[in-house]
């Protein structure tokens, strides 16, 4: 009990490290929960619920001016299921936010942009089916449905922004290849890109404007592996490529 308590503890110590640097990596800080589907892999029937509150630090200067910290705490959320169905197929269901972004500039700086405040909110429902071979390759699928919705205030333009909430669906496909007797799993998973087009309000002056905005949340791809290395030692990491040149 001793042993797995440590073990479960340095695990999560190295998993938060790992999600501190991929959201640091990540373009503008939007993305968020990495899209993990390990709770596929699970034994078992199995359910888990996370909870995170962060809260970055992020200042510069303009003009002479200093900003001030200008990223808001926020939190983050994930839960998901995972069912055996039989030998060979399993399903889990798997809720997260993908991207998102908290901004807000303090007031009486100085700083050009004071006050102004941005919002980005994204949440997320995977369903995934997975087909285990007799080879200890398995082939695993499923559809995404997100919602997007947007803010923003500009003070010193007099502009405001408000994108409503829009749903959008995409898909993920992918290959994993397990040997349980050196706890080997090798997973490699792509994420098609979601498309959203939201009604966006936006007044500049006093003078109000509607629009149809449109975004697309970006492809990206997953490659995560774990090994055994010794009795209760267990290596993994992951690498993960998104398409942000194509994210707007």
């Amino acid at each position: 009990k001793g042993l797995m308590g440590e073990i479960v503890k340095h695990y999560l110590a190295t998993s938060a490290l790992l999600a501190l640097i991929s959201g640091a990596a990540s373009a503008g800080g939007t993305g968020r929960s990495g899209q993990n589907i390990s709770v596929l892999f699970e034994t078992g029937n199995y359910a888990e619920i996370s909870y995170g509150s962060v809260s970055p630090d992020v200042s510069g200067t303009a003009l002479g001016s200093s900003s001030g910290d200008m990223s808001k705490r926020y939190p983050q959320l994930g839960a998901s299921y995972k069912l055996d169905i039989n030998d060979q197929f399993s399903f889990a269901l798997i809720y997260d936010q993908p991207y998102g972004a908290d901004v807000s500039y303090p007031s009486g700086t100085g700083y050009i942009f004071q006050g102004s405040t941005a919002e980005l909110n994204t949440h997320a429902v995977s369903g995934i089916l997975r087909y285990k071979l007799d080879t200890g390759l398995s082939l695993h699928a499923g559809l995404r449905v997100q919602t997007l919705e947007a803010k923003a205030s500009i003070p010193v333009l007099t502009y405001t922004a408000n994108g409503e909430r829009d749903t959008g669906v995409g898909y993920l496909v992918g290959i994993a290849y397990e040997k349980p007797e050196i706890a080997l799993r090798v997973a490699l998973t792509y994420f098609s890109k979601i498309k959203h087009e939201m009604d966006t309000t936006e007044i500049l002056g006093g003078s109000p404007t509607n629009s149809v905005t449109s975004t697309d949340t970006p492809q990206a791809v997953n490659l995560d592996f774990q090994t055994g290395i010794a009795e209760g030692t267990l290596l993994f990491g992951g690498v993960r490529w998104v398409d942000w040149s194509a994210f707007e």
